[in-house]
């Protein structure tokens, strides 16, 4: 008698831009898909861990052919924590924005509240790509933050990783200039003179990580990559359409890096008590600890008596 037993194969998957391959059988295909991929409070969250989310990372910036810097569109990494997730439910451009990211990993002990398995920290996520970066050759930027602590964090960092090529640091004024150019003349026609001086700012890299803060951050990164669409194919700019392949927010990772913050690490952020911690060294913060500490539990709860969808 010959009997047949189930059979399992690699299944490979997408999840918008992301791509997957797991041997697991067809009955549970499904649940992997609605497991990695979920929305909190109408935002939506890609539930995996560290070592997954710098794989899928790293396998964009590693398809090259020609130039590297005109072959892709920019992409795109947000880190949505309970605070992010507050502020879109009344600022609706930023969570569109957020919503039409390449990856969003959930960074906030709070998100668990909310059904979301993983906890990827976006100044632990920053680090990681910039070794993956050291080794593969890729360029970085960093951009953003006051008292020049882009360039402490960029000298700590190559402190850690020797080879890691930094295309550029830019805080305080240089940082503002930027800011001033995509927020405050962004409705006035793209010249070249305008275009060159930007780049001449901001010379071409393969990963930026911008520290404004949300949603600042990701509102510039987004303008950057429309920007970037817009000119491509335009045949007045002769010089090359991208200042970035892979861009990511990464808040105040600038200054936990530099060490001009003290990171509240090891228990405090095992316990999801990293709030605690950050509103003790600086009590300036109480406003965005309320949103995440009391107003994101509370829109969960007032969600799940009214019976309302994720």
């Amino acid at each position: 008698m010959l009997i047949l037993g189930r059979k399992k194969s690699v299944h490979r998957f997408e999840i918008g831009d992301l791509r997957f391959e797991n041997s697991i059988s067809c009955n549970n295909l499904i649940g992997e898909r609605r497991k990695m991929l979920k929305k909190v409070l109408g935002v939506r969250i890609n539930d995996l861990p560290e070592s997954q989310a710098v794989r899928v990372v790293t396998s964009w910036l590693k398809k090259t052919t020609g130039s590297r810097f005109t072959v892709h569109g920019s992409r795109l990494i947000f880190t949505p924590g309970p605070e992010f997730i507050v502020t879109a439910q009344k600022d609706l451009e930023f969570r569109e924005i957020l919503n039409a990211s390449d990856l969003n990993v959930p960074d906030g002990f709070g998100l668990k509240f909310a059904g979301i398995e993983n906890r990827v920290l976006g100044v632990d996520l920053m680090v990681r790509l910039c070794e993956e970066a050291a080794k593969n050759d890729w360029s970085v930027g960093l951009l953003g933050g006051r008292g020049g602590v882009a360039g402490k964090a960029a000298k700590k960092l190559q402190e850690k990783f020797p080879k890691l090529q930094i295309g550029y640091a830019l805080s305080d004024g240089k940082a503002d200039q930027v800011l001033r150019y995509y927020f405050i003349d962004s409705s006035i026609t793209l010249s070249y003179d305008k275009v060159t001086d930007k780049l001449s700012l901001m010379p071409e890299v393969d990963l930026l990580f911008v520290a404004f803060g949300h949603p600042t951050q990701e509102k510039l990164l987004w303008k950057m990559k429309k920007e970037k669409e817009e000119m491509k194919g335009n045949s007045q700019f002769s010089i090359p359409n991208s200042q970035f392949r892979v861009g990511m927010g990464v808040g105040g990772s600038f200054d936990f890096i530099s060490g001009e913050v003290w990171e509240p690490t090891g228990w405090w952020s095992q316990m999801g008590l990293k709030w605690l911690g950050r509103l003790l060294s600086n009590p300036g913060h109480i406003k965005r600890v309320v949103r995440a500490v009391i107003v994101f539990p509370a829109l969960l709860l007032r969600d799940k008596l009214l019976g309302k969808p994720q």
